[in-house]
């Protein structure tokens, strides 16, 4: 199981470009911080997270650049549709590519 790459890759003349999202998963409740287990995907300037034990599941989206702190709420907002489907898909190819730990 392989779950990175090589930096010198990065140097290598010609090497491809990395991607520009990643996917975390966060499982450790309770405990720690006791956040219940949620996972998303974050580019550079968006993040989209699934409360994947919640019933119904939950989602958040959010705007990073004109909304640091994550206050606002965006998912279902039918301007941002699109860009939600585009992160739900996603997030959906990052977890079939990684190796996903949650519990759930």
């Amino acid at each position: 199981m392989n779950q990175g790459r090589s930096l010198l890759e990065l140097g290598a003349p010609g090497s491809p470009s990395w991607r520009k999202d990643w996917l975390y998963d966060y499982y450790e409740y309770p405990g720690w911080e006791n956040v219940k287990p949620h996972r998303g995907v974050r580019t550079e300037t968006h993040k989209l997270i699934q409360w994947c034990t919640q019933d119904p599941e939950e989602w958040e989206l959010y705007d990073l650049p004109s909304d640091p702190n994550e206050t606002r709420n965006l998912f279902g907002v039918p301007q941002y549709a699109a860009l939600q489907q585009q992160l739900m898909q996603r997030l959906g190819s990052l977890m079939r590519e990684t190796p996903v730990r949650t519990p759930v």
